[in-house]
């Protein structure tokens, strides 16, 4: 061989050796972080590397089975791409073309097209103008002044910070209600005529009562807040504007309170499902850690659900209910507390269930831990004299009429909560002096007390002439240890 007649061959080994080291660290990369220009820009090294740079320097040089290999893998990231493609096609709709599902009958018609719209629907939401970054601790903040349009909702932030109309800083002769909360309270609001339970509570009050101090209530929510976040502006921001009444409807942000400190909850925070640059490959991957997550929720021994009271009334979320009505009571403001709803509770069928674990993995335990946050809120109100609405009368539970996902409403969900506000929180609206409020004149409708809905007996009214006892019912439930999908504005 004369000298030098190597080096084609050599040139192209070695630029095949780089395509195929280089590609396969940027398509690692960026599938991690994820980053889709590196992810693709790997693939497309890959493929070069695999497929004529590759051929062209091994033919009639490297030994068959090589050749079969680099042909084999050439072959299945062709199909790889193809299967890519078709899917985004066919499978996986730009999910800025989807309609909003607002109910659990039309998201489970087609449920890898819901779980699409939802994945959009969240970032959507989290990228209105209105929202500002946080801190650790609070991942947004509301920007005063500012508003947004979301699908065909308009969500306006005033001033002072809150959502809805301006208020002033004086309350003058008004009643003035504080209604601390998620984005439950806030409200993911889509249609031009949906209104947040506040702003439902406002004009029901409004609409059933004639009151001496006209009743005034403050959508005080925020997406992604615990009440720990409220906890922390509340003598910053809400106790200037001189409430009368702050109401905390608080529940699911902060479940996470209760599995560090309850026997057999040990839990690592961090999100389950990420989004990677293949919407194939993210698939794949996001549904063998739901098929794991399975297995292991289905290994775990049911455990009695019967938390002593010594424990759960020594938790992160005890102790925040705890300073929250001392530090409102220091400057003489009464506080009700009420319990939380969710989609699902212990009498949901299996397939409901399944169908949330799509998108919340760890929807059985989220269920268990709203069961005893309510069991906390409903034996705390009393040893802290505050009254406590019960939220729940046939609305948890009611996946089927009430909810857009596991934990939010749609509009008539809200109303119903609003519903509930209004009865529990009928004492303090006909207390004299103020607000003193009375029937109007001709209304035969007045607002009864439930029977025993899907969610269990009406809870305990801790003042007043309504007040009465209630046992929670004993059953079975599950305490996993596992890792929790924290949800960043639920």
């Amino acid at each position: 061989m004369r000298p030098g007649a190597g080096g084609s061959p050599r040139a192209a080994t070695a630029l095949a050796v780089g395509l195929l080291g280089g590609g396969a660290t940027s398509t690692v990369i960026g599938h991690v972080l994820p980053s889709p220009a590196l992810f693709w820009l790997g693939v497309v090294a890959l493929v070069i590397g695999t497929g004529p740079v590759s051929f062209a320097a091994g033919l009639g040089r490297w030994p068959t089975w090589v050749l079969g290999l680099q042909s084999t893998f050439f072959s299945l990231l062709l199909f790889g791409l193809l299967a890519e493609g078709l899917w985004r096609v066919l499978r996986d709709p730009d999910p800025s073309t989807i309609a909003p599902i607002a109910s659990y009958e039309a998201a489970r018609r087609n449920p890898a097209l819901f779980r699409s719209w939802w994945n959009r629907h969240v970032e959507a939401f989290l990228e209105l103008p209105i929202l500002a970054p946080g801190s650790v601790s609070a991942p947004f903040v509301l920007r005063p002044g500012s508003r947004a349009v979301y699908h065909d909702s308009e969500i306006r932030i005033n001033r002072l910070g809150f959502r809805g109309d301006e208020i002033s800083r004086e309350k003058g002769g008004l009643y003035r209600i504080f209604a601390l909360g998620e984005s439950t309270t806030f409200g993911i609001t889509m249609s031009a005529g949906d209104r947040p339970w506040p702003e439902v509570l406002e004009a029901a009050i409004r609409e059933r009562f004639e009151c001496d101090a006209p009743v005034q209530v403050v959508n005080a929510g925020v997406p992604g807040w615990t009440l720990a976040n409220q906890i922390a502006r509340l003598e910053r921001e809400i106790i200037p504007l001189k409430p009368d009444l702050i109401v905390s409807y608080h529940g699911y942000n902060g479940f996470h309170f209760f599995f560090r400190e309850l026997p057999g909850m040990v839990v690592q925070t961090g999100d389950l499902f990420v989004e990677r640059p293949s919407r194939l490959w993210s698939r794949l991957e996001n549904g063998l850690r739901l098929w794991s997550i399975r297995r292991r929720y289905a290994a775990i021994e049911p455990l009695d659900e019967s938390v002593a009271s010594s424990l759960l009334l020594e938790t992160a979320y005890a102790k925040q209910y705890r300073e929250l009505v001392a530090r409102a009571g220091a400057h003489d403001v009464p506080v009700a507390l009420s319990t939380f709803n969710m989609a699902i509770d212990g009498s949901s069928p299996e397939e409901a269930i399944r169908f949330y674990e799509a998108i919340f993995p760890d929807a059985r335990v989220r269920e268990r831990a709203n069961e005893l946050h309510n069991r906390l809120v409903r034996e705390l109100g009393p040893l802290l004299g505050v009254r406590v609405v019960e939220a729940t009368p046939e609305l948890n539970g009611r996946y089927r009429d009430f909810y857009t996902d596991i934990v939010h409403f749609n509009q008539a969900g809200r109303e119903r909560l609003a519903q509930n506000m209004l009865r529990g929180l009928e004492p303090f609206l006909l207390a004299a002096p103020r607000p003193h409020c009375r029937e109007r004149a001709g209304r035969s409708d007045r607002l009864q007390e439930p029977g025993p809905g899907p969610s269990g007996p009406v809870g305990p009214a801790s003042s007043g002439s309504q007040s009465r006892s209630w046992n929670p019912p004993m059953r079975r439930t599950v305490l996993v240890r596992d890792r929790m999908y924290d949800q960043t504005w639920g």
